[in-house]
């Protein structure tokens, strides 16, 4: 099909004022969005004159984060409007996984906030603000649909609930009140007129929805929630998100205050405002609320990279309590990577560790010249590469600060904080982690399949500490954390064929005196303590706070999530965080769950799409003619269902279907492939690609 000089490919979306199609400019060969007018109304003079009120709109907008107007036309009675063709998804679609970390909601926040004060420049309002007309894409937020929902009747009468605008989203309507339900302003309601502060409180909305997963305003019916939003606040955010920035919390509120008068007065203000948070600031009551800036992330092949945040929490997880006191306050800050450098962790393993007494970082880094251990004291400027670390990983600080260990070239190692050569203390090949119990002893897991050990922290023969219990199927036990007092330790069990991965493994306490073992939580990973009596883990990006009494550990209440957006392994159970015992939390930023996109890299670097759409991809292999590609989808980076991608037909098939599967590669003639299996315990096999069952290797 064909509308004038533009090619229809497939369609794209659809709702109740426009079609959506994805189509070829065969004139500048470039692929766009065509979005047209449907059938049924294509003969209302009024459905005409907002589709061509759209266009005018739009057309008078150049912006990075509104959508682009290329082109208008009119083909054999269709009215159509040629867009720019974004990739990726919609707020709405993200949100629908939960709460944005901290810095997305920042950093789309502004780009929304930005694109709303070009709008108003032009005195244009868009009245119709919602997740849904939002797209995520990789160069940020982009603003869409000036004027779909701008409806009041058809002459015949009211719009029906089948041809509402924007079906998709719950609770539209038409009619004298314009716009989607849940992000209405009160004068919206009351069919009034609208400015750009009817824009505000709806960002507010938006703003609130990304920072919590959910809705500001909510009801069990219409006029249920028309009468929370014109008379009930929502919850502060930082009931529902401890470690957010009061400043942010301050921001919404006032964004949706009833009386426009009471609200910000311009989008940029409310931009200027997103970004001081963002970049660091101070509140009104004293609290400086920087929050976790410059993590624009890619997470490709486990490297995590952005910005180190330390998050100093005096006192902060108190928060995991029921009712969580209101006088709480956090301090936020950013701590810059020099250079280009990148938090890495070296694939499986951690990255960063804070020191006892909260003032010093050490972390792992990968430079030019490979990955380095680095140390910053939070009280001063200057980062230090510390000598003779090349290859570090899993670094961990001893109780007086004095030392770091960390693991390189199969040996746990320790070095001076002021530099100096490093010394080997015990084998340990593919280490996860350890701790300094004392000044005098070390407790460390000198494998990813073993048990822990512990050893004198001057070096010599390390002795077993915890013993795998084969009867309940453990594979592992690692990350450990030494609790106060010094007698207990506190680990991650892994258990063969845990349907959850590390996520859903226990974490226990062993006695150093007794060898007696607890099990504290199930379902979670590296296990930390934070003062005054909270025991910190993580489930994928979150993590969570119980309480928990250090000498005698014993979880007293359920786990409440605390801090979203926390950077992660998935192959190991690592968790990018660290806490001191005065409470200081560090930790990379980072989501789970991201979307990968596979591009070719040249000797020169130069990067180019491959094309295929965007999934959870790992262990990508090309094929020896290099006509296809062969990798894991699932929902853990390591391990998922094997898939191929054709280059020439640009087709994704799936070739497995146990969820179970990693490290594949191509036999020479590309008839099988050959992988691993974690199905109950590890097994290879092969898979021949005719669709004839797999056998073992």
């Amino acid at each position: 099909m064909k509308l004038g000089p533009y090619e229809i490919v497939s369609p794209l979306g659809a709702g109740g004022m426009g079609e959506v199609y994805r189509a070829r400019d065969m004139r500048l060969e470039r692929d766009v969005a065509i979005k047209v007018l449907p059938a049924h109304l294509t003969q209302s003079p009024e459905f005409k004159h907002r589709f061509e009120r759209e266009a005018k709109s739009v057309s008078q907008l150049t912006h990075p984060n509104i959508c682009t107007l290329h082109d208008v036309g009119h083909h054999d009675g269709t009215d159509y409007l040629v867009m720019e063709l974004l990739e990726g998804e919609t707020l709405a679609q993200r949100l629908a996984k939960g709460a944005l970390p901290l810095e997305q909601a920042l950093r789309h926040g502004v780009d929304i906030a930005s694109a709303l004060d070009a709008a108003h420049r032009k005195a244009i309002v868009h009245r119709d603000l919602k997740p849904g007309n939002v797209m995520l894409t990789k160069t940020g937020a982009k603003l869409l649909d000036f004027g779909l929902a701008k409806y009041a009747a058809l002459p015949s009468g009211p719009v029906t609930a089948p041809n509402a605008a924007t079906m998709t989203n719950p609770l539209t309507s038409a009619g004298t009140i314009i716009g989607t339900f849940q992000y209405m302003a009160p004068e919206q309601l009351e069919g009034a007129e609208s400015d750009a502060r009817t824009d505000i409180f709806a960002l507010g909305a938006v703003l609130y929805e990304m920072a919590t997963g959910k809705r500001a305003f909510e009801g069990t019916s219409r006029a249920s929630l028309i009468a929370s939003i014109m008379s009930s606040h929502p919850r502060p955010i930082s009931e529902l998100q401890p470690m957010t920035p009061p400043a942010l919390d301050r921001l919404v509120r006032k964004c949706l205050a009833k009386d426009p008068d009471q609200r910000w007065q311009s989008a940029a203000d409310v931009a200027d405002e997103l970004r001081w948070i963002t970049d660091g600031g101070t509140s009104a009551n004293g609290n400086a609320t920087a929050a976790t800036q410059g993590a624009r992330r890619q997470y490709r092949r486990g490297l995590l990279t952005g910005a180190l945040v330390a998050a100093i929490l005096a006192a902060a997880f108190v928060l995991a309590i029921r009712e969580p006191p209101k006088a709480v306050s956090s301090l936020y800050l950013n701590v810059s990577l020099p250079g280009t450098d990148v938090v890495d962790g070296g694939l499986e393993n951690l990255a960063i560790a804070i020191s006892h007494d909260g003032q010093s970082l050490a972390y792992c880094a990968r430079g030019s010249d490979g990955i380095h251990l680095y140390h910053r004291r939070l009280d001063q400027r200057q980062t230090t590469k510390i000598p003779g670390t090349e290859g570090a990983y899993d670094p961990f600080f001893s109780p007086d600060g004095e030392w770091i260990g960390f693991f390189s070239g199969s040996k746990l190692r320790k070095v001076s904080v002021g530099g100096g050569v490093s010394i080997p203390l015990a084998d340990s090949i593919e280490s996860r982690s350890g701790t300094w119990v004392d000044n005098q002893t070390i407790v460390f897991a000198p494998t990813f399949g073993t048990a822990l050990m512990r050893l004198p922290a001057s070096g010599g023969a390390p002795q077993p500490f915890t013993t795998l219990a084969v009867e309940r199927r453990e594979r592992s036990h690692r990350w450990p954390e030494v609790l106060p007092g010094g007698e207990w330790v506190l680990f991650t069990v892994g258990i063969i064929d845990s349907p959850g991965g590390y996520d859903a493994c226990n974490i226990e306490a062993a006695s150093l005196k007794t060898g007696e073992r607890r099990v504290l939580v199930q379902g979670g990973r590296m296990a930390r303590f934070a003062p005054p009596g909270y025991l910190v883990f993580a489930r994928n990006n979150v993590l969570f706070a119980s309480p928990i009494d250090p000498r005698n550990p014993k979880v007293t209440a359920a786990p409440l999530p605390v801090l979203d957006g926390v950077g992660g392994e998935d192959t190991s159970g690592a968790s990018h965080f660290s806490v001191s015992r005065n409470g200081t939390l560090a930790y990379v930023p980072g989501t789970s769950g991201e979307l990968d996109e596979l591009v070719w890299i040249d000797q020169s670097g130069k990067i180019e799409p491959v094309g295929a759409p965007l999934r959870q991809y790992d262990h990508v292999r090309v094929s020896p003619d290099g006509t296809q590609l062969l990798f894991t989808i699932g929902p853990a980076r390591s391990v998922g269902d094997l898939w191929r991608y054709d280059l020439a037909r640009a087709t994704l098939t799936r070739i497995t279907f146990e969820q179970k599967c990693t490290s594949p590669t191509w036999t020479p003639d590309q008839r099988q492939v050959v992988y691993r299996t974690e199905a109950g315990r590890y097994e290879v096999k092969v898979q021949a690609l005719d669709g004839s069952a797999d056998h073992p290797f």
